[in-house]
């Protein structure tokens, strides 16, 4: 009697597994490409202390911003618009899935990660203003603030940086990325600080530069497929290896159960 099971059906079976794998893998590569390339933004904020950010024009939890010029998967999107989160700006871990968000591309949010601690130090940020000062002002009661200042001719400059990645959440290809904010004030960073002090806001435009600091993270799914396919074809080769040992020898013990016999494991089938 020959055995229920042979290499030349486990290969057939392999074959239209791969052929399906392929089906779906294909598809979903054409519908969702890795996320790559810088995106530049630009908008109002407001900073009402060393933490306290504010972004406008307002819209619920945050502000809206204009896209720039980009490149790769953002380079379609110059001219739109999207929406930035309110944060307050102490340096450390955070975790905010929506903190970007753009409108012409909802599935591709930026998930905020880390603020970092500013670069500078607290040395100058009480002398009298002069050009090229630089200050990283304190938070009280928690430290460095992420915020670092730089004295101009007739203003000063401000940056903060942050990390995190953008993943798209019709797909979860993720792709870690860097920010760097920067703004310009017609008043030095001393003034600044003393409008801090006295429950001034202080409002100003900005710019954001998003750019890729790693290697986009493919979606899981194709890799499963592809995994599960190749396990299967070995679960199956092992079965018709142990079918080539098989003697004609039937156990009739069992109506309608035919057992076969062999050196290796048993295998069995109905009649």
């Amino acid at each position: 009697m020959k055995p229920m099971i042979t290499a030349r059906m486990m290969v057939k079976v392999f074959f239209a597994y791969l052929v399906l794998v392929v089906g779906i893998a294909l598809p979903l590569n054409a519908r969702s490409a890795l996320i790559t390339g810088d995106l530049d933004t630009s908008g109002v904020l407001t900073l009402n202390s060393t933490s306290g950010l504010t972004f406008l024009p307002a819209v619920a939890g945050g502000g809206r911003f204009v896209v720039g010029a980009g490149t790769g998967t953002f380079a379609p999107l110059a001219g739109t618009s999207g929406t930035i989160s309110n944060i307050d700006l102490v340096p450390g871990a955070v975790d905010v899935p929506a903190f970007l968000t753009l409108a012409s591309a909802p599935a591709l949010q930026f998930r905020l990660a880390s603020i970092l601690p500013g670069i500078f130090s607290l040395v100058q940020c009480g002398s009298a203003p002069l050009v090229g000062q630089q200050c990283s002002p304190a938070i009280p009661g928690v430290g460095l603030s992420a915020l670092n200042f730089l004295n101009a001719n007739h203003g000063s400059t401000l940056s903060f940086e942050i990390d995190g990645e953008f993943h798209n959440t019709a797909t979860a290809e993720r792709t870690p990325y860097a920010g760097l904010f920067t703004a310009q004030f017609a008043l030095r960073y001393q003034d600044i600080l003393a409008a801090f002090e006295n429950g001034q806001p202080v409002t100003t435009t900005y710019s954001g530069t998003f750019q890729q600091i790693g290697a986009p993270i493919p979606e899981s799914s194709q890799a499963t497929l592809l995994g599960f396919g190749f396990a299967t074809l070995w679960i199956l080769l092992l079965a018709a290896r142990g079918n080539d040992g098989d003697s004609d020898l039937v156990d009739h013990a069992q109506p309608g159960l035919v057992f076969m016999h062999s050196r290796r494991p048993r295998f069995w089938t109905l009649r």
